[in-house]
């Protein structure tokens, strides 16, 4: 069983919008911030409403977690 497919993993900015750290109006303004500079949404979501650094890196936290499987350590043995 591999990775879900990136389509279901849900963007950085929609899990700090779903944290509440940021509203909706402000993940679509760094998007086209995004669009126009090229930027990480993390760095631009810190530099324009002051998201902490630990708050994006949770965010990615979250992130990843949706992107990977749960390994069950009773059931698996590893490799």
């Amino acid at each position: 069983m591999g990775s879900k497919p990136s389509w279901m993993t849900p963007r950085l900015g929609e899990v700090l919008a779903r944290q509440g750290l940021l509203a909706e109006a402000q993940v679509d303004h760094l998007l086209a911030l995004q669009a126009e500079n090229g930027r990480p949404i993390g760095a631009l979501a810190e530099e324009h409403f002051g998201v902490s650094a630990e708050a994006i890196e949770d965010a990615w936290v979250t992130q990843y977690a949706h992107r990977t499987r749960t390994v069950d350590p009773v059931t698996e043995t590893p490799r």
